[in-house]
């Protein structure tokens, strides 16, 4: 059949497809997810030459992908999630222009091929909810390509120590990964490969054991973004690249110690002679952080009555570092010790200096030379039940024009 291209069997009863389907010779689309009934393919499957997509999503009964005898120069999207796959052939690298490859939630998988560095051409590779899957292959070679590697929910005990050889990997997710961080506490033996990510932009370690992080992550040199929502037992944050734009530490109810998100502002300097849309960003979130309090925001950013003149003089010079950002977040919702240091008593609250010193570098900022402006968006929280009395917004003339406010209780 020299026409057809696209074959869509979705959802239908098949068991099986005939061995003769390699005459279908310019069919480039094949999708057959949700056959819940198909238990096999035919082995000739290699010479569909013209195959482009292939879509197994959801075969829960297969259990065998056949081997690849011969390479298929088209194939570039293969999705077998939610099969009943144990393994994949070792011919799966005859798949010279795969590009991507989804294995979502096999929870029979135990195993990948040794060939799987050979698939040069690899830009995502999903391993979602691989719930058996303990070891990941060795990476022999460089694989220039693979830009996304999801491995959250997965048994893996460890990372290879060839991974520095995905040279181009931006996006790692090993969240839920319940066994990579179990016994790793103060023990760095299981962390050392992590300093050799350097094109890493995003890490997703949410829900995972983690007590305290690498510090060896401050070598990131293009980290923009660190996902630790829900890590139970992470106490305290190590310093971090410059390059962090975007942390979110959400519900993470041991963290105490984050002290080292000063440097963060310190590093956010004022930018005289860069492009209006540019410039950096920053924002930080540690909602349902019950335990964190004095010892966790640090003096330099929680200044109470007690303060040396240098300290306060130090936070009111890192706010104005930072609110020349692109964009600038600070939310400490829900942080109940911080909650009360903040708001209650007499005496002058914890945070009331920090925020006199933003309301003056606001006005600062609107009276600086147009020339040195960036656009800047400015979000943050301040701890209480209610509105303190020190959050007096006056008018002044035009020195200052807030355009959007907002008051949650």
């Amino acid at each position: 059949m020299e026409r057809l291209s696209f074959l869509d069997l979705s959802r239908t009863a098949l068991k099986e497809l005939p061995s003769s389907i390699d005459n279908l010779i310019v069919l480039e689309d094949l999708r057959l997810n949700k056959c819940e009934n198909l238990v096999c393919l035919p082995d000739s499957l290699y010479k569909l030459k013209s195959l482009e997509s292939f879509d197994l999503e959801g075969c829960s009964r297969l259990e065998i992908f056949p081997k690849i005898l011969e390479t298929m120069e088209r194939l570039s999207f293969l999705d077998l999630s939610e099969t009943a796959l144990k393994e994949l052939p070792s011919s799966i690298d005859n798949l010279i222009v795969l590009e991507d490859l989804r294995l979502n939630k096999c929870e029979n998988l135990v195993c990948l091929p040794g060939s799987f560095y050979k698939l040069k051409s690899l830009e995502r590779f999903i391993l979602k909810g691989c719930s058996r899957l303990e070891i990941f292959p060795e990476i022999l070679e460089t694989m220039e390509r693979l830009s996304f590697l999801d491995l959250s929910k997965t048994a893996l005990k460890e990372l290879p120590s060839s991974i520095d050889n995905l040279i181009g990997l931006k996006d790692l997710r090993l969240n839920n990964c319940e066994n990579l961080f179990t016994a790793i506490g103060g023990r760095p033996v299981k962390q050392k490969h992590l300093h050799v990510l350097s094109s890493l932009k995003k890490l997703d370690l949410s829900e995972s054991n983690l007590e305290n992080l690498p510090t060896t992550i401050k070598h990131f040199p293009l980290l923009e973004e660190l996902i630790l929502r829900k890590c139970k037992k992470l106490k305290s944050l190590p310093e971090f690249p410059p390059s962090l734009e975007y942390l979110d530490a959400h519900d993470c109810t041991s963290l105490e110690d984050v002290s080292s998100i000063k440097m963060l502002f310190e590093q956010a300097l004022f930018y005289q002679d860069i492009d209006a849309d540019e410039g950096p960003s920053l924002k930080l979130m540690f909602t349902n952080c019950f335990k964190l309090g004095e010892k966790g925001v640090g003096n330099d950013i929680d200044v109470d009555d007690s303060s040396s003149v240098e300290e306060v003089s130090s936070s009111k010079k890192l706010l104005k570092q930072a609110v020349f950002c692109k964009s600038l977040g600070w939310l400490f919702t829900n942080c109940f010790l911080l909650d009360q240091k903040a708001a209650s008593g007499p005496e002058t609250p914890k945070l009331e200096m920090p925020f006199e010193h933003m309301v003056t570098v606001l006005k600062d900022y609107h009276q600086a030379p147009l020339g040195s402006k960036i656009k800047t968006s400015i979000v943050t929280c301040v701890p209480g039940s209610e509105i303190p009395g020190w959050f007096d917004f006056k008018s002044s003339g035009s020195s200052i024009n807030i355009i959007a406010f907002r008051v949650v209780l």
